[in-house]
């Protein structure tokens, strides 16, 4: 079945058409590409309406209505083409009698033939090639969440979150684990299973950058966020949980201020700063290793972060009094976005992540700020053999 060209592709196929009837024409009336490949045209040069036909090897060209051409046949025998004619002096045509065909005129009744270049072929295969949209990739439950939050679309809200929920609770009865779908500081050896599900749909899973110890040291002087995490009660299982962060599956965490990964890191570039940080962290596992965010990260401030959690709160509450959701539709929709309530700070690493944030900036302490870590691809990490990292 032929295709229409659209008219997007005509000023390609315009000068494609013009590398042949040199005269060039004014507009292109209508195109297609049928099925054998060959690409059919009609085009206006003043009042002549003029086909061109491509094959693979051959251009043909001929006027539709040689009629509205003035003169005798005999005229044409002395429309002779200006030869190397300067196209940007040049005002009137080479065939005013004839049909253009290359570099010469032949009567008006007859049909111009030209053989195609390789280049040629090509670039009419490519005019006449309609340009498809690109495929829309279909939306993750994490965006399509927060869009119907933002929407204040709580009943479509409710819905992907019951997607969230269902699927989080397989993944742990697959990895054959208790399913807990609360944010309470808990057991650290239990996954959060809701978070883990958000970190698949946003790619938070994805394995970080390795990179030397110069590259983390560099990070200082560019201003990248460099914080030091603590693992592993041995050296054994230091190695252990660090090979898995960096080449295994990403453990989502629980934690006191959201869940997450959480790293302690300078908030100045001096050594002081550093080994502060290095101190915060060690007391947390037998080894610390470094990690910086990739420039641009995405990370809220914890304040900014807890208005965001409140308000969430307040609206979720304010859609369960207004609409009488379910009673299972509203607690899974808490529970996939801000938790169960017993978040100690008004913290949430699900509902940041939904957000699209890489990291949740939290309080000082000292010369040390920490930070929960959500996005593992957007960090790089030291390379290590299983040493201890100190500054």
């Amino acid at each position: 079945m032929p295709t229409s060209i659209p008219t997007t592709q005509h000023p390609t196929l315009k000068s494609l058409i013009n590398e042949t009837y040199t005269d060039g024409v004014e507009s292109i009336i209508d195109s297609r590409l049928e099925d054998d490949g060959t690409i059919i045209a009609t085009a206006r040069d003043e009042d002549r309406i003029v086909a061109f036909k491509y094959t693979d090897e051959l251009v043909s060209v001929r006027i539709l209505n040689p009629e509205v051409i003035e003169g005798t046949e005999e005229d044409e025998d002395n429309d002779v083409p200006q030869a190397n004619a300067d196209e940007s002096l040049r005002t009137d045509k080479n065939c005013k009698k004839g049909l253009p065909c290359g570099n010469s005129c032949i009567s008006r009744k007859k049909k111009c033939r030209k053989k195609l270049s390789g280049a040629t072929l090509a670039k009419a295969k490519a005019a006449a090639k309609p340009k498809t949209a690109p495929k829309q990739q279909p939306k993750n439950v994490a965006d399509r969440l927060d869009e119907a939050l933002k929407a204040n679309d709580f009943n479509e809200a409710a819905k992907v979150a019951d997607e969230i929920y269902e699927s989080a609770a397989k993944r742990a009865l697959t990895a054959g684990q208790d399913f807990y779908d609360g944010i309470a500081a808990g057991n650290g050896s239990t996954e959060d299973w809701i978070l883990k599900e958000i970190y698949a749909a946003r790619g938070y899973d994805g394995k970080p950058k390795k990179v030397t110890k110069k590259v983390i040291d560099d990070a200082y002087k560019n201003d990248q966020v460099v914080g030091y995490r603590a693992i592993g009660s041995t050296d054994a299982r230091f190695k252990q949980h660090f090979n898995n962060f960096k080449n295994g599956d990403y453990f989502a965490g629980h934690g006191i201020y959201g869940h997450g990964t959480y790293i302690a890191y300078a908030q100045r570039g001096g050594t002081h700063s550093r080994q502060t940080a290095v101190n915060a962290a060690s007391p947390y596992g037998s080894g610390v290793m470094r990690i910086a965010l990739k420039p641009g990260a995405s990370i809220i401030d914890q304040s900014d972060h807890q208005a965001d959690y409140v308000a969430m709160d307040t609206r979720l509450r304010n859609w369960r009094n207004s609409e009488n959701p379910s009673q299972k539709a509203y607690r899974r929709l808490r529970r996939v976005t801000i938790g169960n309530g017993e978040s100690l700070n008004d913290t949430s690493g699900r509902l940041a992540a939904i957000q699209g944030f890489d990291a949740i900036r939290l309080n000082n302490a000292y010369d040390t700020t920490y930070m929960n870590l959500l996005n593992r691809s957007a960090v790089s990490v030291q390379k290590t053999k299983g040493v201890l990292y100190k500054q």
